[in-house]
């Protein structure tokens, strides 16, 4: 996670939260703000930004193997 950010839907910075990145990145927004119950919405969203720290090759198919979980141990799907 990179940030967090309260923006008031009357000046949502669309272009900084949807516009391209030259890195892998994600954009999670959500309500945010003072509830006005007379139109039931918040006034404000969240939006957290986060990028791609680490990755690694998934291993082949054939292995047998699925991705690492946390603890480090592989798992396979259920067989069905």
């Amino acid at each position: 996670m990179t940030g967090v950010r309260q923006y008031p839907k009357s000046v949502f910075p669309t272009d900084v939260v949807y516009g391209n990145t030259d890195f892998a990145g994600l954009r999670l927004i959500t309500c945010g703000g003072a509830f006005d119950p007379t139109t039931g919405h918040y006034m404000a969203n969240t939006v957290v930004f986060a990028s791609l720290t680490s990755s690694y090759r998934a291993a082949p198919a054939s292995s047998g193997g699925g991705a690492p979980s946390p603890t480090g141990s592989t798992s396979s799907p259920p067989r069905s």
